[in-house]
């Protein structure tokens, strides 16, 4: 192949490219190109207004050790020869452990959930919920299922309940976690009763407390929920435990989750 032919063959490739009539096109067609973009930007704005977000919490722990006998004055009494000792790792071990989980859930009692009603979705309010249930653990309480808390007066509520379609329900017993057929039969209940009152219903058993001095709003509806405590356990099987630095007595525990208020 001769250098004419390579010529020819290069000049054959080349393709123009019409900058004033792409430009001019554009301007022919600018109606098109905004609706385009305004469907676009409309339609992430309702996707992420519609989307639950998610949140990172992370914290920072020191552990405390005895001091090495070769450390001076001048050294850092968090550093350790030699890595990460044994009472670090016993510690990351422990924090990511499905005991300790289990727990500080129940501890805590995060298996109840309070709730209400959002712009999209039902809102987990958790300490901004103006009252608490105080719960009987050694009775079963209705699972998975909103029980919801209406308040008609200061003092005075009424606590219903409606099975979901299509959903079979069951009881939990927390003392020690069984799980029952839900013994009610009916679709729908309700019940009137007043702060600190003895509550005994087939799907709530304990009473209503305040939770501090902000009264419930009357007439708003709240909910309660419950969840078993292995499947909040399970919620905290993503935290990471990891050393801050390495050969240092700190660890930095990390959560990524929705937000409970």
């Amino acid at each position: 192949m001769t250098d004419e032919d390579i010529e020819i063959g290069s000049k054959g490739l080349q393709t123009n490219f019409d900058v004033r009539g792409f430009f001019g096109g554009l301007i022919r067609y600018w109606y098109l190109i905004v609706f385009c973009v305004f469907i676009a930007l409309g339609g992430a704005y309702y996707v992420n207004l519609r989307t639950q977000r998610l949140y990172r919490l992370d914290t920072l722990i020191s552990i405390k050790e005895e001091q090495n006998p070769f450390f001076t004055s001048s050294m850092s009494l968090t550093f350790n020869w030699g890595g990460a000792s044994d009472k670090v790792e016993t510690v990351r071990t422990i924090l990511k452990s499905r005991s300790h989980n289990e727990n500080v859930v129940r501890l805590t009692q995060t298996y109840i959930h309070y709730m209400s009603k959002g712009r999209f979705r039902m809102e987990d309010i958790h300490t901004k919920s103006p009252f608490k249930a105080e719960i009987d653990e050694t009775k079963y309480q209705l699972l998975s299922n909103p029980i919801k808390v209406v308040f008609t007066s200061d003092d005075t509520f009424t606590i219903s309940y409606k099975l979901e379609e299509y959903v079979t329900p069951k009881g939990i017993r927390f003392v020690d976690d069984d799980i029952k057929p839900f013994a009610d039969e009916k679709s729908k209940q309700s019940a009137t009763y007043k702060l600190g009152e003895k509550i005994n219903e087939p799907f709530f058993n304990g009473s209503i407390a305040l939770r501090g001095l902000d009264k419930p709003k009357i007439g708003q509806a709240y909910y309660i929920k419950f969840n078993s405590v292995l499947g909040e356990v399970n919620s905290f099987r993503n935290l990471d435990v990891t050393l801050e630095v390495k050969c240092a007595s700190m660890l930095r525990l990390e959560l990524v989750g929705a937000n409970r208020d």
